[in-house]
């Protein structure tokens, strides 16, 4: 529990992203704290941490390493997974459980 927990998806998941889009979400993120900045003025300072996050993200997503490192933390993860589920039935033990909901794929087919 704890990996799942420190691994944060939304370097993986950005990556693989093209680059326009991630540039024009990016943008419209800026610009959607930028104007509630201007609506609430009291709340600034949680505003400005919120855009220090996003220019943090940009930062990040310039570094090859950090989408190297996400895989590597995705794949221990996974690993994980595959060995409990090889000493039981489901995840967490021998009951179907949210751990286990978790990991359903909900693809559209």
């Amino acid at each position: 529990m704890q990996r799942i927990q420190a691994w944060d998806p939304k370097y993986f998941t950005l990556f693989h992203i093209p680059e326009k889009y991630r540039f024009t979400v990016s943008k419209f993120i800026r610009r959607v704290v930028i104007a509630r900045m201007a609506e609430s003025p009291d709340l600034a300072g949680s505003y400005h941490l919120k855009l220090d996050e996003v220019y943090a993200t940009e930062d990040k997503l310039r570094d090859p390493d950090v989408l190297k490192q996400s895989k590597e933390q995705l794949a221990e993860i996974l690993d994980e997974v595959e060995r409990k589920l090889n000493e039981s039935t489901y995840i967490a033990g021998d009951e179907f459980t949210m751990a286990d909901v978790m990991l359903i794929q909900c693809w559209p087919e």
